[in-house]
């Protein structure tokens, strides 16, 4: 989700009601991206580690069939893509500034969350050997991808997109006139 709203802060900050979008919000939600991309480390890591020191042959199965081809190597893929590259690459200021960084970040963790999915539902449906590119998955999220873009600009189109209502609104305003 944050991710999500990081890219779409990018592009609504070149809309008319793009002067509300500041350095700041870039920054706070790239500082809640990185904090979030260590709690997800956290709790698959906690995830696994219980169902290993419980030792349930049943749930044990679950993880032994995906780590085997190809599922593994979309594991590896997807521990570098959600935890690894985020977790560093989020830490200077910078990083979550500056759009030629932080935009391929956050589309890293998208993929990688999409890549999860897959990889829990897939090796129940699919076999490993039958397993090729999700040409269906692909078409599907970009269907839901496009859906979700068109909604947001008929909203935006039929709706006022910042409150006129907001006491802080005119403080704002008046800073950035006075900058």
């Amino acid at each position: 989700l944050l991710a999500t709203i990081l890219i779409l802060l990018y592009f609504v900050q070149h809309a008319s009601f793009g002067m509300f979008v500041s350095r700041l919000q870039f920054h706070d939600t790239g500082k809640m991206m990185h904090g979030f991309t260590a709690f997800w480390g956290y709790l698959t890591f906690s995830h696994i580690l219980t169902y290993w020191y419980g030792n349930v042959p049943e749930e044990t199965e679950y993880f032994l069939h995906r780590l085997h081809s190809p599922w593994m190597e979309y594991l590896i893929v997807i521990g570098v893509m959600a935890f690894v590259i985020p977790l560093f690459a989020l830490i200077p200021k910078a990083a979550k500034w500056n759009a030629w960084l932080s935009i391929p970040i956050a589309l890293s963790i998208l993929i990688s969350q999409w890549l999860m999915n897959l990889v829990v539902v897939q090796p129940e449906v699919v076999k490993a050997e039958d397993f090729g590119l999700p040409v269906l998955e692909v078409g599907v999220l970009l269907f839901f991808i496009g859906g979700f873009a068109l909604t947001i600009y008929a909203h935006g189109r039929a709706n006022l997109m910042v409150s006129l209502t907001d006491p802080l609104l005119r403080k704002y305003l008046d800073e950035k006139d006075h900058h």
